[in-house]
């Protein structure tokens, strides 16, 4: 996911909400990085606009992209530092303070807003880290859009547009990586999925020599007759149901009762009587 429209709004609003109530009891350091946060997002979510307008003029060229620089230039943001801000989004929780400050007063941004406004928050600081941490050299910012939603029935109506979203990409993962392996003895890396290992290595460490790397590789600590894939079947696992009470708890009920069919002591109470587990 990337930063949209829509998300730059909820910053918006909920950094307006947040220093309208707060405003005249912070210091003035604070009010002046919340006012700095408010220009950097309303510029932000004017470029994302005028360059989503020029893609849909152009679908031939609905994709944007720029250099970190030529964003900022375009933006309007080249005379603010945004280094100062990010630390002060980070020391301060801001993210959590004005999000959960937003939530509270659900009525001014919309209480069924979705996303929420902490997440809206994380994905601006998240764009914001990677404008003032990188190089062009290093990284592009992309404007892309959304994936199509599926087609209607044919009923003569004009589909609607997909929506774009700003997306920050790292080129170049080698000096950031570098960095983090100068300030440690030794590297790591653990994985299931990091065969060819050179695929990873090089990229990330392209100075390294080949005595240099130890590389372990063990096959399944379960052999494969000790695996047992279960399927559960009719059960809503979607995004916005999937983080829900009813949803992992039915999801364990569901997973017990699966266990217990093939390996009837699976679960059991202290005195060793069995439990009684709902069935479906």
């Amino acid at each position: 996911s990337g930063l949209t429209p829509s998300l730059t709004l909820l910053c918006l609003q909920s950094l307006s909400l947040y220093l309208e109530h707060w405003g005249t009891r912070l210091g003035g350091v604070s009010v002046r990085h919340l006012q700095t946060l408010l220009l950097v997002a309303k510029k932000t979510r004017q470029a994302v606009l005028k360059a989503e307008k020029q893609a849909k003029d152009t679908p031939s060229s609905a994709v944007s992209q720029w250099t970190v620089n030529s964003f900022l230039f375009a933006a309007g943001l080249e005379h603010i530092s945004l280094s100062p801000l990010v630390k002060f989004f980070e020391h301060t929780n801001l993210a959590m303070r004005v999000g959960g400050f937003a939530e509270y007063r659900g009525g001014a941004v919309g209480e069924a807003a979705q996303p929420s406004p902490r997440t809206a928050l994380r994905t601006f600081l998240s764009l914001l880290t990677c404008l003032c941490s990188a190089t062009d050299r290093e990284g592009r910012v992309f404007l892309l859009p959304e994936e199509p939603q599926p087609p209607q029935p044919a009923d003569g109506a004009a589909s609607e547009p997909s929506p774009f979203y700003l997306r920050f990409v790292l080129l170049d993962a080698s000096r950031t990586f570098e960095e983090v392996r100068g300030q440690v003895r030794s590297v790591v890396l653990i994985g299931g999925t990091l065969s060819p290992i050179s695929a990873i290595t090089l990229p990330l460490l392209p100075a390294l020599r080949a005595e240099q790397l130890l590389a372990l590789s063990v096959d399944h600590i379960l052999p494969p007759r000790q695996l047992l894939p279960l399927v559960v079947p009719d059960f809503d696992f979607s995004y916005g149901a999937r983080f829900a009470m009813h949803t992992t708890d039915g999801l364990f009920d569901r997973l017990a009762a699966l266990l217990c069919a093939v390996v009837p002591a699976a679960f059991g109470a202290a005195d060793g009587s069995r439990l009684d587990l709902p069935k479906g």
